[in-house]
């Protein structure tokens, strides 16, 4: 049996280094152009919804009366009686501690 020696030789290559790629848009063009965009948009989101409007209910305090019993009375099932309570009193500029008179009249937003 014949064996053949064979010699092989390494090809030389270059090592060349991967460049970053280059955008051709730069950065702040692309910002500018989400601000624009975003700014638009909540315009048009606001400039076309309508403000909810609330029914307004005119309410006599009578002898009895407190803040916390109109508020309970006019309060919706699911919300918070305090938040009734707070609107109320700050729809009719009534400090939190102050006391009704019968005779006055309450604005109440529902």
């Amino acid at each position: 049996m014949k064996v053949i020696e064979v010699q092989l030789t390494p090809v030389p290559t270059k090592h060349v280094p991967a460049r970053p790629k280059r955008c051709h848009v730069s950065t702040w063009k692309v910002f500018a152009t989400a601000f624009v965009v975003a700014a638009a948009g909540a315009w048009v989101v606001n400039y076309d919804t309508p403000k909810p409007v609330r029914p307004v209910v005119k309410y006599k305090v009578v002898a009895g009366d407190t803040l916390w019993s109109i508020a309970s009375a006019y309060g919706s099932d699911h919300a918070d009686i305090r938040k009734t309570y707070w609107q109320i009193a700050e729809d009719n500029h009534i400090p939190l501690e102050g006391t009704l008179q019968p005779g006055q009249t309450l604005v109440i937003n529902q």
